[in-house]
């Protein structure tokens, strides 16, 4: 039963009156800031639900590049050994794995621009990993001992020290 209701069956309808009109005016100026609030709330979630979906279509476009190009890459011919420089031919060492040899710092400050690859290799001990080759060169990389964690890369070029870097080296 309502407040309302109860109050006219007890026989007091001008007392039942004005509590309704206080209740309405609490119960409306206490529902005025929870409603801006909860307007407020309302309007964020869609700006929110809108850069949302924005960004759901910015993550199905680069989905799509990145398939393209694998796709791509994929179909790019790729070389045959038969058509590749071989690094053997061009005097810049193997073009296969390495053997693991590990480079030291003194080592390195031997190794001098312009040197041929049987000269680096001499001093260093053995092959280093080849990590890219192109026409007529092609780039090693050394480990540094276990415990430095350091490393270096040589670049030759027609069989001859273009480059060299280090970082790490003991």
């Amino acid at each position: 039963m309502s407040v309302h209701t109860y109050l006219r069956k007890a026989g007091q309808p001008l007392l039942a009156g004005v509590l309704i009109l206080a209740l309405t005016a609490c119960g409306s100026a206490a529902n005025e800031p929870e409603q801006s609030g909860l307007d407020s709330l309302q309007k964020r979630t869609s700006v929110l639900e809108q850069e949302l979906a924005m960004q759901k279509q910015q993550i199905a476009e680069l989905e799509q590049r990145i398939a393209v190009l694998q796709a791509e890459g994929s179909a790019a011919p790729q070389p045959s050994p038969a058509n590749s420089p071989s690094a053997e031919t061009s005097g810049n060492g193997p073009a296969g794995q390495g053997d693991g040899v590990i480079i030291t710092f003194a080592q390195y400050q031997q190794l001098n621009i312009g040197m041929t690859y049987d000269e680096v290799r001499a001093i260093i001990g053995g092959d280093g990993q080849a990590l890219s080759e192109s026409a007529g060169m092609i780039v090693y990389s050394y480990l540094g001992s276990s415990y430095s964690g350091g490393n270096a890369v040589l670049t030759f070029s027609d069989g001859k020290l273009l480059n060299k870097a280090q970082s790490g080296l003991k």
